[in-house]
Protein backbone atom coordinates (compact mmCIF):
# COMPACT_ATOMS: atom_id res chain seq x y z
CA UNK A 1 0.00 0.00 0.00
CA UNK A 2 2.82 2.21 0.54
CA UNK A 3 3.45 2.83 -3.27
CA UNK A 4 0.02 3.93 -3.82
CA UNK A 5 -0.18 6.23 -0.85
CA UNK A 6 2.84 8.23 -1.79
CA UNK A 7 1.06 8.37 -5.57
CA UNK A 8 -2.41 9.55 -3.83
CA UNK A 9 -0.43 12.20 -1.40
CA UNK A 10 1.46 13.07 -4.56
CA UNK A 11 -1.77 13.68 -7.17
CA UNK A 12 -3.30 15.38 -3.81
CA UNK A 13 -0.59 18.02 -3.24
CA UNK A 14 -0.43 18.39 -7.96
CA UNK A 15 -3.87 19.05 -7.51
CA UNK A 16 -3.83 21.17 -4.89
CA UNK A 17 -0.84 23.36 -6.41
CA UNK A 18 -2.47 22.97 -9.67
CA UNK A 19 -5.89 24.37 -8.72
CA UNK A 20 -3.45 27.75 -7.27
CA UNK A 21 -1.71 27.67 -10.01
CA UNK A 22 -5.28 28.21 -12.04
CA UNK A 23 -6.66 30.09 -9.32
CA UNK A 24 -5.26 33.51 -11.28
CA UNK A 25 -6.75 32.06 -14.42
CA UNK A 26 -9.90 31.32 -13.29
CA UNK A 27 -10.27 34.57 -11.73
CA UNK A 28 -9.58 36.19 -15.39
CA UNK A 29 -12.23 34.18 -16.57
CA UNK A 30 -14.29 35.34 -14.32
CA UNK A 31 -14.03 38.67 -14.37
CA UNK A 32 -14.29 38.29 -17.99
CA UNK A 33 -17.16 37.28 -17.86
CA UNK A 34 -18.91 39.49 -15.46
CA UNK A 35 -17.44 42.44 -17.28
CA UNK A 36 -19.23 41.08 -20.70
CA UNK A 37 -22.42 40.28 -18.61
CA UNK A 38 -22.24 43.78 -17.09
CA UNK A 39 -21.44 45.41 -20.71
CA UNK A 40 -24.65 43.33 -21.88
CA UNK A 41 -26.56 44.91 -19.06
CA UNK A 42 -25.55 48.55 -19.85
CA UNK A 43 -25.92 48.02 -23.30
CA UNK A 44 -29.22 46.92 -22.80
CA UNK A 45 -30.06 49.50 -19.99
CA UNK A 46 -29.06 52.07 -22.64
CA UNK A 47 -31.32 50.43 -25.45
CA UNK A 48 -34.35 50.08 -23.38
CA UNK A 49 -34.01 53.55 -22.46
CA UNK A 50 -33.41 55.25 -26.03
CA UNK A 51 -35.98 52.78 -27.14
CA UNK A 52 -38.24 54.79 -24.67
CA UNK A 53 -37.69 58.33 -25.72
CA UNK A 54 -37.83 57.26 -29.35
CA UNK A 55 -41.23 55.60 -28.95
CA UNK A 56 -42.00 59.00 -26.96
CA UNK A 57 -41.31 61.20 -29.76
CA UNK A 58 -42.34 58.83 -32.67
CA UNK A 59 -46.04 58.68 -30.53
CA UNK A 60 -45.81 63.18 -30.23
CA UNK A 61 -45.03 63.35 -34.15
CA UNK A 62 -47.57 60.85 -35.84
CA UNK A 63 -50.19 62.30 -33.14
CA UNK A 64 -49.47 65.89 -34.08
CA UNK A 65 -49.38 64.67 -37.87
CA UNK A 66 -52.79 63.14 -36.65
CA UNK A 67 -54.49 66.23 -35.11
CA UNK A 68 -53.30 68.28 -38.27
CA UNK A 69 -54.61 66.03 -40.71
CA UNK A 70 -58.38 66.29 -38.70
CA UNK A 71 -57.88 69.79 -38.48
CA UNK A 72 -57.51 70.08 -42.64
CA UNK A 73 -60.47 67.87 -42.75
CA UNK A 74 -62.61 69.99 -40.97
CA UNK A 75 -63.70 72.06 -43.81
CA UNK A 76 -64.80 69.18 -45.30
CA UNK A 77 -66.72 67.58 -42.75
CA UNK A 78 -68.85 70.62 -41.55
CA UNK A 79 -71.22 70.73 -44.32
CA UNK A 80 -72.05 66.72 -44.13
CA UNK A 81 -72.18 67.85 -40.26
CA UNK A 82 -75.00 70.95 -41.30
CA UNK A 83 -76.57 68.72 -43.56
CA UNK A 84 -76.93 65.92 -40.84
CA UNK A 85 -77.96 68.69 -38.53
CA UNK A 86 -80.52 69.90 -40.36
CA UNK A 87 -82.11 66.03 -41.61
CA UNK A 88 -82.14 65.38 -37.95
CA UNK A 89 -84.18 68.74 -36.71
CA UNK A 90 -86.35 68.26 -39.65
CA UNK A 91 -87.45 64.06 -38.66
CA UNK A 92 -87.47 65.05 -35.43
CA UNK A 93 -90.22 68.10 -36.05
CA UNK A 94 -92.53 66.14 -38.09
CA UNK A 95 -92.93 63.32 -35.32
CA UNK A 96 -94.03 65.52 -32.18
CA UNK A 97 -92.93 64.19 -28.91
CA UNK A 98 -96.47 64.90 -26.40
CA UNK A 99 -98.87 61.98 -26.97
CA UNK A 100 -101.50 62.59 -28.56
CA UNK A 101 -105.29 61.30 -28.20
CA UNK A 102 -106.23 58.43 -30.32
CA UNK A 103 -108.46 58.89 -32.81
CA UNK A 104 -110.98 55.86 -31.28
CA UNK A 105 -114.60 56.33 -32.68
CA UNK A 106 -116.37 55.25 -29.69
Amino acid sequence: MGPFLVLLLTAVVVATFGGFALLPALLVIGAIAFAIWLMSSIIGLLFHVIGGLLSLAFSLVFGAMALMFGFFLLPLVFPLLLLAGIVYLVTRSNHPTTPQPANNPV
